[in-house]
């Protein structure tokens, strides 16, 4: 939305017709060198809390129609979706072990396989929030941050919604009213739950800590009421 609004005020004539691209972006820096065992504990980079800030960013590309959005090292010790080195890059570390998946790449499943390929319109109210303090850079955003977010989506060949609700907020579950307009619901749906015990919990040294887990919900009607768990993604 920032970037919208430089490009209007400074090439106007311009305003709609310029696409917008990341092509490399991440949550955090802080990935180790080194992934051998034991592996390295409290990595912002391999955490729950850095597939939060994906599901947010990947909701906030959709609504604002980013062109691209590229995550820059699929494979790598520290930066990777998945650990270790392809064995003919020429690095050290660690191959693959077929099991361990960070939790970002987990965020970006939810997307591809969840998600439906149309956004349509959808806005919380009444969150609460925290504070967002300013940082070490100059230009990073400062103030409220509120601790729900909500995405919402449409399939083209099939007749189902998606939502995606986050809760950012590290220890308490919240509870929800979602109201819907112009859909009829059959009464049930599926429900897709990113989470774990921890904000910081990450799956190297134990896979699977952080995972996807598949449930089906019922009485879903025009109005609702879901509770969205701590430091949770849910796809309804």
């Amino acid at each position: 939305k920032r970037a919208k609004e430089i490009f209007a005020k400074y090439a106007p004539q311009k305003k709609g017709k310029i696409e917008i691209a990341f092509l490399e972006w991440d949550g955090a820096w802080d990935g180790p060198s080194s992934d051998f065992p034991p592996y390295s504990q409290g990595i912002a980079q391999w955490s729950l809390a850095n597939a939060i800030f994906y599901a947010d960013c990947l909701g906030q590309f959709a609504l604002n129609g980013v062109s691209a959005a590229a995550h820059y090292d699929f494979q790598s010790i520290g930066y990777g979706l998945i650990r270790g080195w392809d064995k003919f890059a020429g690095w050290g570390g660690q191959h693959w072990d077929g099991e361990i998946i960070r939790p970002k790449a987990l965020a970006i499943k939810l997307y591809s396989r969840y998600f439906g390929d149309i956004s349509i319109e959808s806005k919380v109210e009444n969150s609460g929030h925290y504070y967002k303090k300013q940082d070490w850079w100059s230009d990073s955003y400062t103030g409220d941050v509120p601790y729900i977010s909500c995405y919402a989506s449409r399939f083209s060949d099939k007749n189902k919604i998606s939502l995606v609700l986050i809760n950012k907020h590290s220890q308490e579950d919240l509870k929800a009213k979602i109201f819907l307009e112009g859909i009829k619901p059959k009464g049930e749906g599926g429900l897709a739950l990113l989470t774990s015990d921890d904000l910081m919990a990450q799956n190297e040294g134990s896979p699977a800590r952080v995972r996807i887990k598949d449930f089906k919900i019922e009485n879903v009607k025009n109005e609702f009421k879901y509770t969205l768990p701590a430091r949770s993604v849910s796809v309804l």
